[in-house]
């Protein structure tokens, strides 16, 4: 994605979430895994056929999918820590 969208702000994100998110968040969630591969097949399906409102659709599935997690994972962890 980083090299079809030659995009420096694109890369400066994702090395900045990279380096930000916790350890293998979620390389930990099978869930996400099932998610994510089936997501990435029709993003890539989507690429080869030149479908750009796909591309966005599963560009932003990927994203809002990740954040929820994300958000899900901080508060269990806040909820494990009395909520401070």
């Amino acid at each position: 994605m980083n090299r079809i969208a030659s995009s420096p702000k694109l890369a400066w994100f994702l090395d900045a979430a990279a380096r930000t998110l916790p350890y293998r968040l979620f390389a930990r969630d099978r869930q996400w895994g099932v998610v994510a591969v089936r997501s990435h097949e029709q993003l890539i399906a989507a690429m080869r056929v030149g479908d750009h409102n796909e591309v966005i659709t599963q560009t932003l599935l990927q994203f809002e999918d990740a954040a929820a997690r994300l958000l899900a994972h901080r508060k269990r962890f806040a909820d494990a820590d009395g909520g401070t």
